[in-house]
């Protein structure tokens, strides 16, 4: 089914709004992460720690 462009969305209705209080991570090899926000504050593993597990962002 087409639309004529008078029926389609603005680009500014088109873009969805930011989900900010959520993030979906997937890796799919033996892998050890970090995250580090904005304030400095990490979650995963440190590197080069032994695989120490850091937990910094509540």
């Amino acid at each position: 089914m087409f639309l004529p462009p008078e029926m389609l969305p603005s680009a500014a209705e088109q873009i969805p709004t930011p989900v900010t209080s959520m993030m979906v991570i997937v890796a799919f090899s033996p892998v050890e992460l970090t995250l580090t926000n904005p304030k400095g504050q990490r979650l995963g593993y440190q590197p080069g720690a032994n695989g120490e597990l850091v937990q910094e962002i509540p």
